[in-house]
């Protein structure tokens, strides 16, 4: 894995994507699982392979090669930075407060831009995604965020295409608008334009879920995260009560909201079912409701549909449910630390804390597969869910289950 990469682990630090306490904590499980930390690093999402690429460019320089012959167009004598992204002619590269585009064909700086020393971060497209917010398809530009504003930069003129004052207020990319959250309002601008499109009230901190039409805001009682991720809703720990407010993406204007289940407060919420919104109260009510009204959803066809895996920390029990919220099956037993369970069309694979991995038919609940590895396994399952490895120490398990 990238065990081979941990001589990035200053870079990554200087670059300021870690801690040296991040690193730290991580280094006991990494030794035992027979990985590297920055493996664990992108397994926990605390950095991107995008951030690990910048590392190796700030690491290493910059070389350009030909990809008609393989030969070199130009080195740089010295790091330009990080590496932002390329598109098309210019490479982007972040040093300190300045953005430098380079044209690639030749290695000369064909622009700059001042990033003006106010906690500007730069987000690439990747960089938004990584981050579970929307964009729009087409969408190649950067975004510069600082303390107090908003900034989309063209990739191929690198000049600014618009600039929003924030206000020091939280941001949201969503596939129809960048949201600006502040107080008990959220704005959405226009991605072409910057032009103001509507506001609404939903929640102090909402975030919002794109859903065809509708965008679905999430408001926590409370949430948890420290002072440098103060400018995304990156790594914030949600905790309930949950209040929704889905809103016409167009429009602003509100479709319905949703504070309780008869009274009792929501403690989760799944957007698995396309078009649909799975929410359960403290007491196990569910309702399963139709974003685009509210009213109640049908359970669609396919058992991957029809049955929902939660893990209860307290119990120590993995539960699965049918539509209805009714217990089909559990297993009790405490989660790993390394992974949670992974859902993949018809099966769970389950590890365990005490070095069990089970592979368990989602419909009833039966074993397909079960071993025994090292404390805390990690399986690694593959998005088909055709295959998962499991590693220990210099050991590498291939699972294809229900062969």
């Amino acid at each position: 894995m990238a065990a081979r990469d941990d001589y990035l682990i200053d870079q990554l630090i200087e670059l300021g994507f870690v801690t040296h306490q991040q690193v730290d904590a991580l280094r006991s499980e990494a030794e035992a699982a027979g990985s590297g930390v920055v493996d664990l690093l992108i397994d926990r999402k605390i950095i991107t392979s995008n951030d690990l690429t910048n590392a190796k460019a700030a690491h290493f320089g910059v070389e350009v090669v030909n990809l008609a012959d393989g030969l070199p167009l130009w080195k740089t004598k010295d790091k330009p930075g990080i590496l932002r992204g390329a598109y098309g002619k210019l490479a982007f590269f972040q040093n300190g407060d300045d953005l430098t585009a380079i044209d690639v064909a030749t290695g000369a700086q064909a622009l700059k831009h001042d990033l003006k020393a106010n906690s500007s971060a730069v987000y690439t497209v990747d960089d938004i995604i990584a981050l579970d917010h929307g964009v729009p398809e087409g969408m190649h530009d950067l975004m510069i965020i600082d303390k107090n504003a908003v900034t989309r930069v063209s990739t191929t003129t690198g000049k600014a295409v618009w600039k929003v004052k924030r206000g020091g207020v939280n941001w949201q990319g969503s596939v129809h608008a960048v949201l600006a959250k502040g107080g008990d309002k959220t704005t959405a601008y226009d991605w072409n334009t910057g032009a103001k499109l509507w506001e609404v009230k939903a929640g102090s901190r909402p975030f919002g879920y794109d859903s065809g039409d509708y965008i679905v805001f999430v408001d926590a009682d409370k949430n948890v995260r420290n002072e440098a991720e103060a400018a995304t809703n990156a790594s914030i720990d949600y905790l309930p009560p949950y209040k929704f407010t889905v809103v016409d993406a167009k429009t602003g204007n509100v479709v319905w909201t949703k504070k309780d289940l008869d009274g009792k407060d929501i403690v989760s919420h799944s957007l698995g079912v396309p078009g649909q919104i799975r929410l359960t109260s403290d007491k196990g009510a569910v309702a399963n409701l139709n974003i685009a009204n509210g009213t109640p959803g049908i359970a669609p066809d396919g058992i991957e549909n029809q049955r929902f895996v939660t893990y209860d920390k307290k119990e120590k029990t993995l539960f699965c449910r049918d539509f209805a919220g009714a217990v089909v099956w559990t297993r009790e037993a405490e989660m790993s630390s390394s992974s949670e369970y992974q859902v993949r069309k018809d099966y769970v694979v389950w590890p365990q804390k005490d070095g069990v991995v089970e592979v368990i038919a989602l419909s009833d609940g039966q074993f397909r597969w079960r071993s025994q590895f090292d404390e805390n396994p990690r399986p690694y399952v593959n998005e088909d869910g055709t295959y998962f490895v499991v590693q220990q120490k210099k050991e590498l398990t291939i699972v294809k289950p229900g062969s």
